[in-house]
């Protein structure tokens, strides 16, 4: 064998022997700063806001994911969190964050013709998008207090961008009678 592969077998048996020291003994090695991140990280998977809050420089988020303990940390926690099977406000936020490009018609999304022919395209879907940023507003509590009186919201789509003749009339009304909870 080579002296790198010696001396990278060493190493991670060293590493393996210190992550298997730290989780019988509650992470010694893992200063609070860095178990924060690590929460911080696992709530919604950006390295950039874990490191802030944590109270690194946002630029450390992806170089404290390459450490060692660290990422046994993570891995660690991941798997408690999956035994229980949860799912949190934030991982849903995120699910609907994700999902808001689709429904926005920023992205393509798979379609099926009457004759069932698949095809995919972008598609603004209104009432769908209304309803994403309601969910959005109920859960981060946006309209706690309310205003007590009514908004207006202007809406510009680019229909050329979305394919839609530009001389062709289009009209679309939206209305919302719905309250806050």
């Amino acid at each position: 064998m080579s002296t790198d592969i010696v001396n990278l077998e060493k190493t991670l048996e060293i590493s393996n022997d210190v992550i298997a020291h730290n989780m019988e003994n509650g992470w010694p090695d893992l200063d609070p700063k860095r178990k924060a991140f690590c929460f911080y990280y696992i709530e919604n998977y950006d390295h950039r806001d874990a490191a802030k809050r944590a109270g690194f420089s946002v630029s450390t988020g992806s170089k404290l994911l390459r450490e060692t303990l660290v990422a046994a940390f993570i891995g660690a926690c991941q798997e408690k969190l999956a035994e229980r099977s949860i799912i949190n406000r934030d991982f849903v936020n995120v699910q609907w964050l994700k999902l808001l490009p689709k429904i926005m018609g920023e992205e393509e999304v798979p379609m099926v013709t009457r004759d069932g022919d698949f095809y995919e395209a972008k598609k603004f879907h209104a009432s769908e998008a209304v309803r994403i940023v309601g969910e959005l507003s109920k859960s981060t509590n946006f309209y706690a207090g309310g205003s007590g009186g009514t908004a207006a919201v202007t809406v510009n789509i680019n229909l050329e961008a979305m394919g839609v003749d530009k001389e062709k009339p289009v009209g679309v009304t939206i209305e919302s009678n719905q309250s806050s909870e």
